[in-house]
């Protein structure tokens, strides 16, 4: 029996929706991010009458969710694909008191430092050049030094 074969279409169209949010819209500041958030979902559901999808694209098969901003979601790759919360990626991650921990050696996890720890294990395991750039205190540092994917690899940290 032969299975049915595997749409694609909604992977290459979420990837590219993925892909233009951390490169185009990762440098724009707080207030351009939502006009940015704002315009990506009219855009998808094809809301825009000067900027039309084309009709060969048809309509997104899996459009980024309408809670919060674009920035609060990443694409998973698995099965069909969805889009989920950075914060589903620190599950079973809780910080558990410890008073014989330094608590200047604890490292609490948030939807910053699930970003920068999923952008930092895509990049080294394709061996890719990534810069962290930031406030201070946004896991730029911490994030190369804790992360299991980090520590198989060979990789240069440089800290300013």
């Amino acid at each position: 029996m032969l299975s049915q074969p595997f749409n694609i279409s909604p992977h290459m169209q979420s990837t590219f929706l993925f892909s233009l949010i951390w490169s185009v819209g990762a440098v724009i500041d707080l207030d351009g991010r939502h006009k940015f958030s704002d315009y990506l979902r009219e855009f998808q559901s094809n809301k825009l009458e000067e900027h039309p999808l084309p009709p060969s694209l048809g309509k997104f098969d899996c459009p980024i969710p309408d809670s919060g901003l674009v920035y609060d979601h990443f694409f998973e790759l698995k099965g069909r694909g969805r889009w989920a919360l950075w914060t589903e990626l620190l599950r079973g991650s809780e910080v558990t008191p410890d008073k014989s921990i330094n608590v200047q050696n604890v490292i609490v996890p948030t939807m910053d430092t699930a970003r920068s720890a999923y952008f930092l294990d895509v990049c080294v395991t394709h061996a890719r050049p990534l810069l962290f750039v930031g406030p201070t205190g946004t896991g730029k540092v911490t994030n190369p030094l804790y992360l299991p994917t980090a520590l198989t690899h060979r990789i240069c940290c440089i800290f300013f």
